[in-house]
């Protein structure tokens, strides 16, 4: 795993499925998150960073 510092995660938000975002918590798949890809993301409704409860929408459970 990769120690990322509290400033860069502050600041930038961590892509999807990458390692360091899955060193944090993130539950989104690294295979359907390519980055090099055009910038859009799958994101599971149900990840602790990136999902609909984080965003504030309503609940994905």
């Amino acid at each position: 795993m990769t120690d990322v510092p509290a400033e860069t995660t502050a600041r930038t938000p961590l892509p999807p499925g990458s390692p360091e975002a899955q060193a944090q918590g993130c539950h989104c798949s690294f295979l359907l998150n390519d980055p090099t890809d055009d910038g859009s993301a799958f994101v599971n409704p149900l990840c602790p960073l990136h999902g609909a409860q984080h965003e504030g929408r309503a609940n994905a459970s």
